[in-house]
């Protein structure tokens, strides 16, 4: 029963882990032999190992959950200051994956599995989207930033912070409510900055 249950868990760690390794293999296929520390399997292994522990731990071994996922973090951590001593290039994006896939794998492993895969998703695209983000980010200016931080402020730091609820005379102000119209007023504003800086001002516009 207990390996039956686990099944869904283990499938979404191991995808977890074959996605991010897949885009990792790829991109690293023209290592020298023995310099690449982790290539499709081992991010697959990894995700399986944090998947594991994920599982015992939702079965109340929390303390084995978190010697494996720890030994699994020193392996990555000492398998990539070794390469970087060897090749002098700190490269840390490798094992940045490795320790996200780790996170990931664990969350499909206490249940979260649509979760987990979905993160794989994300993860993969955006380091197979090296190549395009470096072009772009490359392309803006200290205006393009500005407005870009004015955004994420309005949105994202201002918005989950603002009380739910009626207030006032009449119960009348619902501030979440309004801030939302300012986010989509200001957000009209900022699609149509961004279109002018991509497609120029006639044809942004």
């Amino acid at each position: 029963m207990f390996a039956i249950d686990s099944l869904p868990q283990m499938a979404a760690a191991l995808a977890a882990g074959l996605l991010v390794g897949i885009e990792r293999g790829w991109k690293l296929r023209d290592e020298t032999p023995g310099m690449r520390v982790a290539g499709i399997r081992t991010f697959t292994l990894l995700g399986a190992a944090a998947g594991v522990a994920g599982i015992i731990a939702g079965h109340g071994f929390a303390a084995a959950s978190g010697l494996l996922f720890a030994a699994a973090t020193a392996i990555v951590a000492i398998g990539y200051s070794r390469a970087v001593l060897d090749s002098g290039r700190p490269d840390a994006t490798s094992a940045i994956a490795a320790m996200v896939t780790l996170g990931l794998g664990f969350l499909a492993g206490i249940g979260e599995e649509a979760l987990a895969v979905a993160g794989a998703a994300v993860v993969t695209l955006v380091l197979a989207l090296r190549t395009e983000v470096h072009r772009w980010v490359g392309a803006l200016d200290e205006a393009d930033i500005k407005a870009f931080t004015r955004y994420a402020v309005i949105a994202l730091a201002v918005f989950p912070f603002l009380p739910e609820g009626c207030y006032g005379p009449y119960d009348a102000w619902e501030p979440r409510t309004l801030w939302l119209v300012v986010i989509i007023v200001t957000g009209f504003s900022f699609a149509g900055y961004v279109a002018n800086r991509l497609f120029g001002a006639r044809r942004g516009t």
